[in-house]
């Protein structure tokens, strides 16, 4: 149940990456071996993106950390969260709540040990304890199941691929300096909105594991629940806008740039467990 505004993010800071070293590369006329140069590169922004990316949306969203002890929602939500991981055996997480009435949540970080989970207001104020609990879940079922770094490895083939295109393109149409940076960064544009649509593809099948996780951990019923109540809400999301997209629990559904699978299907994948 990510939220776009992660994938944007992740998306944005690889995009960025890619065309300011592209361009740099053209104007001092530095030529390495193509395709390492794209498979160092390409990996090294989506590796940057998800080292970077718990900073990044703790700014983005202005976060606030739940502690234990905290009293009040904060605290109601780092124990629902303590229980979850303990029934999951899994390392706590760092629980932050963000103002936002659109009802979602996401986890992030780069390992088991160093992932939080963050959720809205708008979440908080939807769900009772017994749905929000399995929210919980499925989020650290992306933690366990190791979501955030198969999509970094993903990314980081896509951010090749799209590195390798834009510098040959560049390459061979250009005829100068300025010809080439510009049909490079044009080319790297283009083909990187292409790259999503296998990223978000691989975002709708990894929702299938992370509901499965808590229905496993507090029942199919609970987690059906939250998933009817959070139907109900319609939140716009983009993709192509929000690199966190493929993060949340609830997103855009339909299309080749859904980040999750047909409410329907994913509450039929949970039955059917």
């Amino acid at each position: 149940m990510r939220s776009l505004k992660a994938l944007a993010l992740m998306f944005a800071v690889n995009l960025l990456f890619v065309v300011i070293l592209s361009a740099a590369l053209a104007i001092f006329h530095v030529r390495l071996h193509m395709v390492g140069f794209a498979l160092l590169f390409g990996f090294g922004g989506a590796f940057l993106s998800l080292f970077l990316s718990k900073w990044l949306v703790k700014r983005m969203f202005h976060m606030v950390q739940a502690h234990q002890g905290d009293g009040g929602v904060n605290g109601h939500v780092w124990q629902l969260a303590a229980e979850t991981a303990q029934k999951a055996q899994l390392p706590m997480p760092e629980i932050w709540i963000y103002a936002d009435d659109r009802p979602n949540a996401f986890a992030t970080g780069a390992t088991r040990r160093s992932a939080m989970i963050a959720v809205s207001t708008g979440l908080l104020n939807l769900l009772d304890a017994g749905t929000l609990r399995s929210v919980l879940g499925h989020e650290m079922g992306h933690i366990s199941n190791g979501d955030m770094l198969s999509t970094t490895l993903l990314m980081g083939l896509m951010n090749s691929y799209v590195i390798w295109m834009g510098n040959l393109a560049g390459r061979y149409l250009g005829n100068n300096v300025l010809t080439q940076i510009v049909i490079t960064i044009a080319f790297e544009i283009g083909l990187s909105f292409l790259a999503l649509i296998p990223i978000t593809a691989f975002s709708r099948h990894r929702e299938y594991g992370a509901d499965a996780f808590s229905a496993r951990l507090w029942g199919k019923e609970s987690m059906i629940s939250a998933l009817r109540q959070l139907e109900r809400v319609t939140v716009d999301v983009n993709p192509r806008k929000d690199a966190l997209a493929t993060s949340y629990i609830h997103g855009p559904m339909g299309g080749l740039f859904a980040t999750h699978p047909d409410m329907e299907k994913r509450i039929a994948a949970i039955r059917a467990l």
